[in-house]
């Protein structure tokens, strides 16, 4: 699900403030790139997929544009998504404004 502006802005405001060395750790460059789509981490269930059970993670992630190196950022601590009312698209409309 892609994020709509304001989420967008709310991100590059928030990652401004807590991320302060903004250099890869692999390849020592400062070019990242910020995905504007939502992605979830599931809780593993032996290779199976079960769907409705266990707990899922929202997730932005950020790339390095030299080596590809990501970065999870849980949206949930980033203000992005309300852990008591997850559902974003009912929230706020589609989500792709």
């Amino acid at each position: 699900m892609k994020l709509n502006r304001e989420q967008q802005d709310k991100l590059v405001t928030k990652l401004n403030k807590v991320w302060n060395n903004k250099v890869c750790e692999i390849c020592s460059k400062p070019n990242w790139i910020i995905d504007d789509t939502f992605f979830e981490l599931r809780e593993f269930h032996g290779g199976r997929t079960v769907l409705g059970s266990g707990a899922i993670k929202p997730l932005i992630t950020i790339s390095c544009t030299y080596c590809g190196n990501t970065k999870m950022i849980n949206a949930i601590q980033l203000g992005l998504v309300d852990p008591k009312n997850p559902d974003i698209e009912k929230r706020e409309g589609s989500g792709n404004e």
